[in-house]
C-alpha cells in the first residue's frame, strides 16, 4: 500500500558545506519510504528515488558516469545500490570536517536553553564533525563542560571523570530543577516582605500608629512586653520600638521612656536608703561607704524588673519566685 504523504524532493540549492548532511537526512527518509511501502525491488527503487527526488536530483544522476555502471548479473540487478553508491560519492566532497568541527565547537548553551536541548544540538553538529563512535559521547561531554551555563554541573564533571553523557544530562537537569525552585522560594518570601513594606508605608502616611508583626509566640498568647518603651508585641532591640533614639527625663539617656528608666543613679538617695533600712544588720555589716548605695540600687534594679517581668508573664513564667529568690540571695 502508498503513503499518501510522499517524501519531499531534494533540494540542491543549499550551502556547499551543508550539501553532505542534507543529502543524507534526505536519503534516510526515501529508506523509511521504502521500509513502509515494502519496496524492494531495485529497479523500482530507482525509479521511485528519481521520481521524488525532483528534477535536481534527476539531472545530477544523468551526469554521473558511475551512477549507470550496473554490473550485469541474471536476477535483480543493482541498480538503486550503484546510483546511491554515485550520489554518495558526489555529496561526501562537499563535507568539511574542518569547519563542522568548528561550528560544534563554537556552541554554547543559551541563556534559557534546558541541558537536554542543548545536548541534542551538540549530539546533531556532532555526526557532521566525522567523530569516531568510541569518543562521540566525550566530545559532546567536553563541550557541555566548556559551554554548559551550570557552574554547579561543571564542577561535578571535574570531580569524577568517568561519568557518561546520561548521567550528566540527568545530574544537569536535577541541578537546575533545584535551582529553579530555590529561587522560586526565595521571591516567595521577598514578594510577603515586600507586600509588608507596603502596608506599613500606607498605614504611616494616613498617621495611624504602625505596630510590628505578630510573631509566633504572640500566636501562642505569650505577650512580651519592651524594656524601653513598655507597650507589648516586641523587644527592647526590636527596631518596632517607638523609643528609638528617644532622650530619657531621668538620666537624659536615649533609647528608652523616663517611665522605664532603671538606672540607679536616678532613684534618689532615699530610696535607696530604705532599701537598705529593709535589710538585716548581717546584711548592712558586709556593706559599707559608698558600697551600700550601689548594692541597693541594684537590688533596686533586680527587684523592678522582677516586678514587671511577674506581670507581664503572670499566665506562662514558670518558676519566677524560685530563679529571683536565688538572684536575690546574693545580697544577704
Amino acid at each position: 500500500m502508498e503513503i499518501s504523504r510522499p517524501v519531499r524532493p531534494f533540494d540542491l540549492n543549499v550551502e556547499d558545506n551543508r550539501q553532505a548532511t542534507e543529502w543524507a537526512k534526505w536519503k534516510r527518509q526515501l529508506e523509511c519510504y521504502f521500509n513502509a511501502c515494502n519496496v524492494t525491488d531495485q529497479s523500482d527503487k530507482l525509479a521511485k528515488l528519481l521520481f521524488l527526488g525532483g528534477p535536481d536530483l534527476q539531472e545530477l544522476f544523468d551526469n554521473l558516469p558511475d551512477a549507470k555502471r550496473v554490473p550485469l548479473v541474471l536476477s535483480d540487478p543493482p541498480y538503486y545500490d550503484v546510483a546511491i553508491a554515485a550520489l554518495d560519492a558526489h555529496f561526501e566532497p562537499k563535507r568539511m570536517i574542518a569547519y563542522e568541527r568548528y561550528v560544534f565547537r563554537q556552541m554554547s548553551q543559551k541563556p534559557s536553553e534546558r541541558l537536554s536541548d542543548f545536548a541534542l544540538r551538540l549530539r546533531v553538529q556532532a555526526k557532521r564533525c566525522g567523530f569516531l563512535p568510541d569518543v562521540f559521547d566525550d566530545m559532546i561531554i567536553d563541550q557541555i563542560t566548556e559551554k554548559g551555563n551550570s557552574d554547579a554541573l561543571r564542577m561535578e564533571i571535574l570531580k569524577r571523570d568517568v561519568r557518561s553523557l546520561n548521567e550528566i544530562i540527568a545530574l544537569g537537569t536535577a541541578i537546575t530543577e533545584s535551582k529553579v525552585r530555590s529561587m522560586q522560594m526565595t521571591n516567595k518570601g521577598q514578594e510577603v516582605r515586600e507586600e509588608g513594606m507596603v502596608q506599613l508605608v500606607k498605614r504611616q502616611r494616613r498617621g495611624q500608629v504602625v505596630y510590628p508583626p505578630r510573631t509566633p509566640a504572640m500566636n501562642r498568647g505569650v505577650i512580651m512586653s519592651c524594656h524601653a518603651c513598655g507597650r507589648p508585641g516586641h523587644l527592647q532591640s526590636s527596631r518596632w520600638c517607638p523609643a528609638k533614639g528617644v532622650k530619657c527625663n531621668k538620666c537624659q539617656a536615649t533609647g528608652h521612656y523616663a517611665k522605664c528608666c532603671f538606672r540607679y543613679s536616678q532613684v534618689g538617695v532615699e530610696t535607696l536608703c530604705q532599701i537598705a533600712n529593709g535589710l538585716s544588720t548581717r546584711t548592712l555589716r558586709n556593706w559599707t561607704g559608698t558600697s551600700v548605695l550601689q548594692n541597693a540600687s541594684e537590688l533596686y534594679l533586680m527587684k523592678s524588673r522582677r516586678a514587671q517581668m511577674r506581670r507581664t508573664f503572670s499566665s506562662q513564667w514558670v518558676g519566677t519566685s524560685s530563679i529571683f529568690a536565688s538572684e536575690e540571695s546574693r545580697f544577704q
